[in-house]
Order: structure tokens, then sequence, then C-alpha cells
């Protein structure tokens, strides 16, 4: 017998290689039999979703306006004077009221029945396209909330209904019938200016809740120059129009009013307007006194207390807080495994680890025959 290494003997013979061959070549057709479905399905391409229904105007029939333009809702549409045929001039703020009737870029405005008019389309500046109607962009008025409302006609005497033919109607809506006044309407309490006693300013007027009264050196008897901003950090102390402020137990300062810029009403004492600070939210607060060294409260006569306020005592500093408990440092453990990962066909991974088992299956098989034969 030869001592050189005879790598044939480990080779089973022929007939186990064949079932082997056989036995392995059946498991990698069942590995592409269960694997093929999963392959075609992530190959398939997605449906296209349909494109938007091009928009419908239709016709209505209004006791107002006769019949009218509408949309497949029966939402009122209207035209605006100040556009061009072709072209639209309403965006920002006035687009947010009067929103324009789009549609799907390279679709085609449908006709309802009786729709003469001739529709278009124009393109916005924001790149939308608007439904025209001879021209004239169509338009919702925003305060329309239900079918034949046509609460836009004459907006400003520059919005308008159209009729089936694409005619203006520039019909003005009758007038609203006046609702029938309640027997007795309570008027609304007037202001009340009173007294109260400060800590550290004596009496001061404040309103009927406690709450500080403040005046404005940079006002004019009778005139108030806080607005927007100002007025917002130092609302004024308002009255109905017509009512004239109570002078509670105490006021002896003459108390009167002044009207705003936006027409609100004013109370003043010996004529200066009088507002509150909005860091004051509970009585017998004086938190706005010499803010900015123009704003003070004001006597019982209408004296103006310029008194600067006492400073705010230090708070004592606390013996000593215990030092913050150092955080531990994060324990160094061994990293996580690693989780397989799956490709886009995350469900390939099982079918995969299926066939794999039954190719080491086969192999099994043919290597147990082996040792038998």
């Amino acid at each position: 017998m030869s001592n050189h290494f005879q790598f044939s003997a480990l080779l089973p013979r022929a007939g186990t290689r064949r079932r082997l061959v056989s036995t392995l070549a059946l498991g990698a057709l069942m590995l592409l039999l269960a694997i093929q479905p999963a392959l075609a399905s992530s190959a398939r391409p997605a449906i296209a979703q349909s494109a938007p229904a091009a928009a419908t105007v239709a016709v209505a029939a209004n006791a107002d306006f006769g019949d009218i333009l509408v949309d497949a809702s029966g939402m009122t549409l209207y035209m605006f004077d100040k556009d061009a045929p072709g072209t639209s001039n309403c965006y920002g703020g006035c687009a947010e009221r009067w929103p324009p009737l789009l549609i799907a870029a390279g679709e085609t405005p449908v006709a309802g029945e009786g729709v003469t008019a001739e529709l278009g389309t124009t393109e916005r500046t924001d790149g939308t396209v608007q439904v025209t109607a001879n021209g004239w962009p169509l338009y919702y008025w925003f305060e329309d909330t239900a079918a034949g409302d046509t609460k836009g006609q004459a907006v400003g005497d520059v919005w308008w209904v159209m009729g089936p033919d694409g005619t203006i109607n520039r019909t003005a809506p009758a007038p609203a019938e006046e609702a029938a006044a309640p027997a007795e309407a309570p008027a609304p309490a007037p202001a009340t200016v009173a007294v109260a006693t400060n800590a550290d300013f004596g009496d001061i007027l404040v309103d009927a809740n406690g709450m500080t009264l403040y005046m404005f050196d940079k006002d004019a008897p009778g005139t108030s120059n806080c607005y927007d901003q100002c007025a917002v950090r130092w609302p004024p102390l308002l009255i109905a129009a017509g009512e004239t402020p109570v002078a509670g137990d105490g006021v002896s300062a003459e108390l009167g009013t002044t009207e705003r810029t936006d027409g609100t009403v004013q109370v003043t004492a010996n004529g200066w307007p009088l507002y509150y600070w909005f860091e004051d939210t509970a009585a017998g607060e004086t938190k706005g006194q010499a803010v900015g060294d123009v704003w003070w409260v004001m006597g019982p006569d209408g004296t103006i207390n310029r008194t600067a306020p006492a400073p705010a005592e230090e708070a004592a500093a606390p013996a000593e807080a215990p030092a913050q408990a150092e955080a531990p440092a994060a324990t160094e453990g061994p990293a996580p495994t690693q989780m397989p990962v799956t490709g886009a066909g995350g469900d390939l991974l099982p079918l995969a680890m299926a066939g794999m088992t039954l190719l080491a299956g086969g192999g099994w098989v043919a290597l147990r025959r082996n040792k038998r034969a």
C-alpha cells in the first residue's frame, strides 16, 4: 500500500456522489421557488395614482341674483374687478379671504349643464393653475360656508357673481333686515376709578378691581400717544362710547374721556389718559412705577406721583448648597450584538435561511447514505 495521501479516498463513491448532487440540486430549486414570488413583487412597479379630477363650473339658481356660476358643490364663484382677463391680482391676504378656484396643471375645466361662458385657466405666480370664465379668474369668499351663500357679492364694490354666460352681475345685495331690538338691553357699566392705599406710594388711583392705573409723560392732556406695542404693554383703561366714568369714594381728580385713533374711548384723570401695566397681575401691584422714567401712578386728586420705587432687597444667600453629586461614569460594557440586516425586501431573509436549511439537510442525508453503503 502506498504511503502517499490519497485525496480521492475522501470522496464518496460514484453512486453516492450522484445522489448528493441530485439532493443539492433539489434544494437549490426549492430555494429558487421559495424566493421567486418575493423577488417578483419587489420588482413590480408601483401603480400610478390617478390625477385629480378636473374642476367643474356649474350653474345654480339664486333667489337674489338669478342663475350664477358655482362649483361642483354649489359654492358661489366670484370675479374681481382689479384683475385683468387672464391675470389674477389677488395674492397674500387677499387670497386668504378669496381662495382661487384651482385645477390640476394640464387639466381642462368642465362646463356643467347651462354654462355657456368660455372656461379656461391662468397660471398664478406660485405656479398653481386657476380656472377662468371669459378670462376672469374665479374665486370663493371665505365667509360663504354653505352652498347658495353669496356673502361676497359687492364686497368693496369690486367682487361680483357671474351669470351662466360669464356676464358680471353687479346687483347690490338686499339690505339685511334689522333685528328687533330687545325690550331693554342693559347698558354696559361705566368704568370706575377708585382709590387704594399703597405701602410705597400712599393713596393712588386704581380701577374697580384694585388694579393700579398709570399716566404717561409722553402723552398730552386729552391725547394718547401709546399705540401698537406700547398699548400691548400698557393697555388703556377703556369705557363704552357715550359713557361717563364714575369716581369712587375719595377720588377728587376730574375724570373724563378721550377718543383713541382706533375709535375706542379711554378714561382720563385731569386730562391724562389712564393705563394698566401688563406685569401687574394682582391688585395693589405697582411694577409699572417709574418704568423708563415716564410712567407714574397718580394721587386721588390727579397729582402725578414721581416717587421712585424702593430698591428690591437682595435675598440672603443660602448657607451652602450641597454640591451636586457627580454623575457616575457610564459603565463600559460589551457592545450590543448587531442584529442581522435585511435589504429592501426584508422578508427574503427567512426564505433564504429556509433554503440553506434544505441544502444542509440534503448534504447530511447524502453523507448518511454514504456511510451505509
